[in-house]
């Protein structure tokens, strides 16, 4: 996926919220979709082997079962919505019948939840441990994801989780390293 710098495609119906950053690669560029916030593309950055990771491919985003507009989402043509969600929360929070091609794939298993000490720690560092165990746990969504992103027919593709934030930017983060985008740009991004 990392390529030579081109003109950057738009995503249709939706636009840009974050000004470019002068000099750089498109940084966490925002977009509008159907009642969704936290939509972002996170192509646009430079690459170790000096590309750049394609625009208008891969987005993160807060939970689709938020989505309003069935046009936009049609207009969007996603080709792969990747649920970081757990059962529970898919239960609670289904998505529109209109978003398919769906894959649930939990970071942590349904059944996880945080010892009490940890729940005990002050936020940054529960947060650290919650990573911790995404990273023990998750070896299984990262490989049903890019299971599916081998396919072409997956893009563009829109992974999410309830907020948009912890799961779904430790799946970002890693799709990035392994796109060989720098760690700098990572934690930035990760940031936004």
């Amino acid at each position: 996926m990392a390529r030579p710098a081109r003109r950057p495609r738009r995503m249709p119906g939706c636009r840009a919220a974050l000004p470019r950053l002068p000099g750089a690669a498109v940084i966490g560029e925002a977009h509008e979709l159907g009642g969704l916030y936290n939509v972002r593309d996170i192509g646009g950055y430079r690459t170790a082997d000096g590309g750049v990771v394609r625009r208008g491919m891969l987005f993160r985003a807060s939970s689709l079962h938020r989505l309003d507009d069935e046009g936009a989402w049609a207009e969007f043509g996603a080709g792969t919505a990747i649920d970081l969600r757990y059962d529970r929360e898919r239960l609670a929070f289904p998505l529109p019948e209109f978003i398919t091609g769906t894959v649930n794939t939990p970071f942590l298993p349904n059944d996880w939840d945080a010892d009490p000490v940890t729940r005990a720690l002050p936020a940054a560092e529960f947060l650290a441990s919650v990573f911790r165990d995404m990273v023990d746990f998750g070896g299984d969504t990262v490989r049903t994801v890019l299971a599916r992103l081998a396919s072409a027919d997956a893009y563009p593709a829109v992974f999410f989780c309830m907020a948009g934030k912890d799961r779904t930017g430790v799946l970002a983060a890693v799709l990035l390293a392994l796109l060989g985008v720098s760690d700098d740009d990572i934690v930035r991004d990760f940031e936004l």
